[in-house]
């Protein structure tokens, strides 16, 4: 008996030990693949923890991938997905599984050399949910083993690569996905540094869905050049009339808003849109978009359930047109109330006091949203600016008729 209970504990030893060692000297942890070169990151960790069964709620058709995320669950520890040299890469990290799981590869691939192809009638079957991670166009999946992880690409040469660079766990990376590893949906990181055309350095936005509500956190860093677009007042005007069902906009500079126009109209289509609200607006106020922007000051609060608003001005001179243009509709029965008084523009269906109870707004927001719609959601948001960087949460919480909505549309 003692003899035995020797044994058993050594072969203990013995199997513990094999399983740290091969966790610290073998498996390479995908993270180690991120780096600030990469403009998309995508990572969905720990995925046997999450659950995903309330999303059946949508349908046959979301039941069937939550059918394929369920048995990937049993065999994938996390699934990562990013852009190298502008070809999207997918990992599916099995960890400690992965011996086990190595034993199957040639039931879903077919191997040539150290390369796997995978099969068509699989290709065609997750051809969806590659979509979802960046691989397109698909004709060709390959993949290649290594230490712990399956490194899947449309592109053999893209594989290679990736698996000959330096394996560097980026410090920023890795401390994002920490904070944000518990929503079922993933976390996307951003990368745009290099990228000229956009004004976010970095981006970083994780989501959750359970009991009919989205639940998300964003923490989003400007460039330099665009600090001057928002600056949080010392002492603000229209605080006092934020009520729970409100909007509510502080410290954004309008006239500087003109910036992210002009970026987005390098896109055709955008600059259509764009074109058109700018004749619409100066056909019905004899006043151009950007003129109005300018005259607009750093506040902006709006009532949803009063359909009233406030907004402080700059210009007083442009908001008399606007404030004529309304008297002018008035008349034809439009029933609308624009009225200045001071530096404030009152606008909406009656003159908005101020709330009682009030919503408290807190150090650096500015920005709150609570609106709600009765017949498909209630959607509330929290940002909040500091240094160059707006963190924020919010959450959207989803009626039945909305989503029984959605299940029909998704179904047909």
């Amino acid at each position: 008996m003692k003899k035995l209970i020797i044994f058993l504990s050594v072969l203990s030893i013995i199997i513990i030990g094999g399983i740290v060692g091969y966790k610290q000297m073998y498996l390479v942890s995908p993270r180690a693949f991120f780096n600030s070169n990469n403009e998309i990151i995508y990572a969905n960790e720990n995925l046997s923890g999450k659950k995903y069964d309330d999303f059946s709620k949508f349908g046959a058709k979301v039941e069937n991938e939550i059918v394929k995320i369920n048995q990937l669950k049993k065999y994938i520890d996390g699934i990562y997905a990013f852009s190298h040299k502008k070809e999207g890469v997918v990992i599916l990290h099995a960890g400690l599984k992965f011996p086990i799981i190595s034993l199957k590869i040639n039931e879903y691939f077919s191997k040539s050399g150290d390369i796997y192809t995978l099969k068509d009638e699989y290709a065609k079957y997750y051809e969806k949910d590659l979509k979802l991670l960046g691989i397109t166009n698909l004709k060709k999946l390959y993949m290649k083993p290594y230490k712990g992880s399956f490194v899947l690409s449309r592109n053999i040469e893209t594989i290679n690569s990736v698996l000959t660079s330096e394996l560097v766990i980026d410090d920023s990376i890795k401390k994002a996905l920490n904070k944000n590893k518990k929503g079922n949906l993933g976390t996307i990181i951003l990368n745009m540094e290099k990228n000229k055309k956009v004004f976010i350095e970095k981006a970083v936005f994780s989501a959750n869905y359970t009991n009919n509500t989205f639940s998300y956190k964003g923490s989003d860093k400007w460039k330099s050049e665009y600090k001057d677009i928002i600056a949080i007042p010392e002492v603000t005007v229209l605080s006092d009339y934020v009520s729970e069902k409100s909007l509510y906009i502080s410290g954004v500079n309008f006239e500087n808003v003109n910036i992210f126009m002009e970026a987005f109209k390098e896109k055709l289509e955008v600059k259509e849109v764009l074109n058109l609200v700018e004749k619409l607006i100066y056909s019905s106020f004899k006043v151009s978009l950007n003129e109005i922007l300018s005259s607009v000051g750093n506040e902006i609060v709006y009532d949803m359930e009063k359909e009233s608003g406030i907004i402080t001005l700059k210009k007083i001179e442009t908001a008399k047109k606007v404030v004529e243009t309304v008297e002018f509709l008035n008349k034809l029965g439009l029933r609308y109330h624009a009225e200045i008084e001071g530096n404030l523009l009152y606008i909406g269906k009656e003159k908005l006091g101020k709330s009682n109870p009030k919503k408290e707004m807190k150090k650096n927001q500015f920005l709150y949203l609570n609106q709600s719609q009765s017949e498909k959601m209630d959607i509330e948001i929290e940002s909040y600016y500091k240094n160059n960087v707006i963190d924020s949460e919010g959450t959207i919480v989803l009626s039945e008729d909305f989503i029984n909505m959605i299940k029909k549309e998704i179904n047909n």
